[in-house]
């Protein structure tokens, strides 16, 4: 049997001198080395839960951070896990949060940093989620 696990992919940013960064996490700690941006379950914790609500519970508990907007991208992706037997459903967003660094509370070992979104795109690990930049280019209307 296939289990179904509902995700929320965050795009976070900020403006800092006029430019808008992207935060990243590096995880230097496990087997892949990878880059990605933060992401959380929904419905784990609250019964019912709604993603653009799970996307702001999310956000509070692994940055500490309050959304100034919240926008929920068109980009959903579908990623099977584990030879197949988790299928990670995840639903994109953009929140912008105040202009200061938020240390990421989840795990220890964890790094974080803010890039531009040419660079976010160029350092992302995952397909499932550089290839969103296109839609945050337009939800934003950047180049």
């Amino acid at each position: 049997m296939i289990k179904v696990v509902n995700k929320v992919m965050m795009f976070i940013y900020r403006v800092h001198d006029g430019e808008k960064q992207f935060y990243m996490l590096s995880r230097p700690n496990i087997p892949a080395k990878d880059s990605v941006v933060p992401t959380g379950h929904i419905g784990d914790v609250i019964a019912g839960e709604k993603s653009m609500d799970a996307a702001v519970r999310e956000l509070e508990e692994e940055l500490g951070a309050e959304p100034l907007s919240i926008r929920e991208l068109d980009y959903k992706v579908e990623t099977l896990l584990n030879m197949g037997r988790i299928r990670s459903l995840e639903q994109a967003f953009i929140i912008e949060v105040a202009d200061q660094d938020y240390p990421f509370l989840e795990y220890e070992g964890v790094d974080h940093s803010w890039q531009s979104l040419n660079e976010l795109e160029k350092l992302l690990t995952y397909e499932s989620q550089f290839s969103a930049v296109t839609e945050i280019r337009l939800a934003l209307g950047t180049k």
